[in-house]
């Protein structure tokens, strides 16, 4: 019977050495498991941040080119209003002159404002 004993004892002994062991592993293995979770997470933060870079830049670019478009449209509206201004005076001086002259300002003697939509239409129909 102590050898029965002595046996049961000795793999009781071998047993929890092996359930020692399992546990190690697996604590190791978790470990392990556990840095390599933290490196993906890592490389998934850095590859998060260069696509936010990424959509930042192109952010930027778009708002530069959206604000030189809209630059360039109020230049354009800026020289046609400055064109219409500069022909409105000289047609204010012409007239001015005319009237100085003692010149009657009939209507067919009188020059065209630019400004007058129904004198647009009339070039229109002599055309």
């Amino acid at each position: 019977m102590t050898r029965n004993i002595m046996n049961f004892m000795t793999l009781g002994s071998v047993d929890s050495i092996r359930r020692q062991s399992e546990f190690e592993f697996a604590a190791k293995s978790v470990e392990q498991f556990g840095l390599k979770n933290e490196v993906i997470a890592q490389r998934l933060a850095l590859e998060e941040a260069k696509k936010k870079e990424e959509v930042e830049t192109a952010a930027k670019k778009t708002r530069k080119e959206v604000k030189k478009a809209e630059k360039a449209e109020i230049e354009e509206r800026w020289k046609k209003m400055l064109a219409v201004h500069v022909a409105v005076e000289a047609w204010e001086v012409q007239r001015a002159r005319l009237r100085e002259a003692g010149t009657t300002l009939k209507r067919k003697t009188c020059p065209r404002s630019p400004r007058d939509p129904s004198s647009q239409n009339r070039s229109r129909q002599t055309m």
